[in-house]
């Protein structure tokens, strides 16, 4: 199977594609929702990865841009639905987003494509003793 068939069969159900080579497909939903948060959000300076369990897994992407403020997408596991991923006037103004993803690889993806189109590096956590599982800085 070729990894545009692989993509097409796998389109509805990730955010981004992978193919066999390890490449990343980009998508309109996935690259298209980290335009407008960076666009909402304005210069993004940090983002924290923090991963939890609330009645399943949860993981949270805290955006910190460079006036302190924050916004917080909040990240189920479960059945991914690319009508989720268009953000909204009330998003915005309450600062939070909650978005379904089916795996572990779309989650690490966007938190690694927001960081670069962000120009963040990622560091670890000081304090290993949280579930802040890494972040990305300005440094």
């Amino acid at each position: 199977m070729t990894d545009t068939n692989n993509q097409e069969r796998n389109g509805s159900k990730f955010l981004f594609g992978v193919t066999s080579t390890d490449r990343i497909i980009q998508t309109e939903q996935g690259d298209g929702f980290i335009n407008s948060c960076i666009a909402a959000h304005g210069i993004i300076t940090k983002i924290i990865l923090t991963s939890y369990r609330a009645a399943g897994a949860l993981t949270e992407m805290v955006l910190f841009n460079e006036q302190g403020a924050t916004f917080v997408i909040t990240i189920e596991s479960g059945v991914f639905t690319p009508s989720g991923f268009v953000l909204t006037d009330e998003d915005i103004q309450i600062a939070h987003k909650q978005i379904t993803l089916s795996d572990t690889t779309d989650i690490l993806i966007l938190a690694t494509r927001m960081a670069r189109r962000a120009g963040l590096k990622p560091v670890f956590p000081e304090q290993s003793e949280f579930s802040s599982i890494l972040e990305f800085t300005v440094n």
